[in-house]
């Protein structure tokens, strides 16, 4: 009961800690959504990376010709 008439004489202070609580949310959540699209960034480069390797890889290594043709 006391707690209540703390939070009733000052709602002031309840309204900026809600709004404090609020903000921390946001950038939680803003936080996590930057490291996840760091992390797209990172897995989608390596990933065209990998294909360009593995293109370029298509004609390597030269076929060496057969003993018998030379």
């Amino acid at each position: 009961m006391r707690l209540w008439r703390w939070t009733v004489s000052r709602p002031v202070v309840v309204v900026a800690v809600l709004v404090q609580a609020v903000a921390s949310a946001v950038v939680m959540v803003q936080v996590r959504a930057a490291l996840v699209a760091l992390w797209g960034c990172v897995t989608s480069a390596s990933l065209r990376w990998m294909l360009a390797l593995a293109r370029a890889n298509r004609t390597w290594p030269v076929r060496l010709p057969k003993s018998g043709s030379t």
